[in-house]
C-alpha cells in the first residue's frame, strides 16, 4: 500500500507564512481538512443567512471549523515553536496585502475561515462550488434541454401548420 507524502517545500520556505504553508500541505492536515469539507459539504448546500432558523446550524459548523483550525494550529505552533499571535499577525498581514484578492496562500484562507464567520461563508461558498459543480452543470444542462424540446416542438407545429 503506497503512502502520502508531504508536498514539497513552498519556494521561498524561510517565511512564517511558507512555513505554514507546507504544514497545511501535508497529508494529515490536507486530509484532515478536505474530510470535513466534504462531508459537512451537504450541510453547506443550503448554507443560509442569519434571519433564518437554520442559522444555528450555520454556526455550529463553524464552530466545528474553528475547533479542527484551532487545533491545527496548536500543533504547528508547537512544533515549529512559535506563538499563534505570530501566526495570526502573519494571516493577517497577507490579507491587508491582497486587499480583498485571494492570497496565494491557501493557508490563509483556511485559516481566516476558522476565525471569521464572513471569511468561513467565503470558503462554504467555494466548496459548494467545487463539490456541486457536476450537479450545477447536469442541471443548467437539463434546463437548456427543456428549452431545446420546446423550441423543437413549436418548429414541428409549425412545419404540421405549413403543410394542411
Amino acid at each position: 500500500m503506497a503512502t502520502a507524502t508531504a508536498l514539497p517545500p513552498h519556494p521561498g520556505a524561510d517565511t512564517l507564512l511558507d512555513k505554514i504553508e507546507d504544514f497545511f500541505g501535508h497529508p494529515d492536515i490536507t486530509t484532515a481538512v478536505g474530510t470535513f469539507l466534504n462531508t459537512e459539504s451537504k450541510n453547506f448546500a443550503h448554507f443560509v443567512e442569519s434571519d433564518d432558523p437554520k442559522v444555528h446550524e450555520n454556526v455550529a459548523l463553524f464552530r466545528k471549523y474553528c475547533s479542527m483550525i484551532e487545533q491545527l494550529m496548536d500543533r504547528f505552533c508547537a512544533e515549529q515553536q512559535v506563538e499563534l499571535l505570530s501566526v495570526a499577525k502573519a494571516c493577517l498581514a497577507e490579507i491587508e496585502t491582497c486587499a480583498g484578492a485571494p492570497s496565494s496562500y491557501i493557508c490563509v484562507s483556511y485559516i481566516a475561515a476558522g476565525v471569521d464567520m464572513e471569511h468561513f461563508t467565503q470558503l462554504v461558498a467555494e466548496t459548494n462550488d467545487i463539490v456541486h459543480y457536476d450537479e450545477m452543470e447536469t442541471y443548467e444542462a437539463g434546463e437548456d434541454d427543456d428549452e431545446d424540446e420546446e423550441d423543437e416542438d413549436e418548429q414541428q407545429q409549425q412545419l404540421e401548420g405549413n403543410q394542411e
